[in-house]
């Protein structure tokens, strides 16, 4: 099985790529050009990241960009249309928001640097 930031990054890289990719191609409504462009940067740039900073700024860029498609989510939705891609990423931003967070928290999790106290020491 893969580590939580495996997944994320590779999540990261394809979603980040796909988003840049789709405002570029595509073009997108003019209100989502500059959420798109900073959910896109963020989202590379915290896959690029050492793992010490890539965890919880990737629970961070995960969780903006869930913010971000599912607002594009019910954009579709307010129209009478289904954004199956745009709805897949939202569900998958926040689960990946989810389980970095948790992951970010957790003692010796791939965020913990070294050294850290885990339980609190007798005095």
């Amino acid at each position: 099985m893969r580590s939580p930031l495996i997944v994320g990054r590779g999540l990261a890289v394809f979603i980040g790529v796909g988003t840049l990719g789709n405002v570029v191609i595509r073009g997108v409504e003019e209100h989502f050009v500059v959420p798109d462009l900073l959910i896109a940067v963020a989202l590379l740039v915290a896959a690029a990241l050492p793992p010490a900073h890539a965890v919880p700024l990737l629970g961070v860029a995960f969780g903006m960009a869930s913010g971000v498609f599912t607002v594009a989510t019910f954009s579709y939705v307010a129209r009478g249309e289904v954004g199956v891609p745009v709805t897949l990423f939202a569900v998958s931003c926040l689960a990946m928001a989810a389980v970095l967070t948790w992951r970010a928290a957790s003692p010796g999790g791939d965020s913990a640097p070294a050294g850290r106290v885990t339980a609190a020491s007798p005095s």
